[in-house]
């Protein structure tokens, strides 16, 4: 509901600033960061409404749910990931190496979360 709350008493400073101006690729990067967490709470609310009886099992639900939910929650980090590193870009007078550093480091929960949902089975 906060979110929501935001993201309503927002819009009109988003309309001034984003939608009436010309479109880059920040614009777009503000966008998917803007909206990927309201789309990933409503799909997944969305899924925890599905009706389970006798064809449809509990365990078939969640399936479908963890397979919905991990890759929504994994993409969460890139944009970020991108949004920090540009800042860092324009802050630092064109320093590619440092804002690819931030964007590697950035990436960091991304990786540990691929790992912890993948383990390996060989060492």
């Amino acid at each position: 509901a906060l979110l929501a709350y935001e993201y309503l008493i927002t819009f009109t400073d988003e309309v001034r600033l984003i939608w009436l101006h010309k479109k880059t690729g920040a614009t777009f990067l503000f966008l998917i960061i803007r909206y990927h967490a309201m789309i990933t709470l409503l799909i997944l609310q969305s899924l925890t409404f599905l009706p389970v009886s006798d064809e449809v099992s509990v365990d078939r639900t969640c399936s479908m749910y963890a397979k919905v939910q991990v890759p929504l929650q994994f993409t969460e980090f890139v944009p970020w990931a991108a949004f920090s590193s540009l800042r860092v870009l324009a802050l630092s007078r064109m320093n590619y190496p440092l804002a690819s550093l931030v964007f590697v480091l950035a990436c960091g929960p991304f990786a540990v979360n691929v790992v912890c949902r993948f383990p390996s089975t060989t060492f």
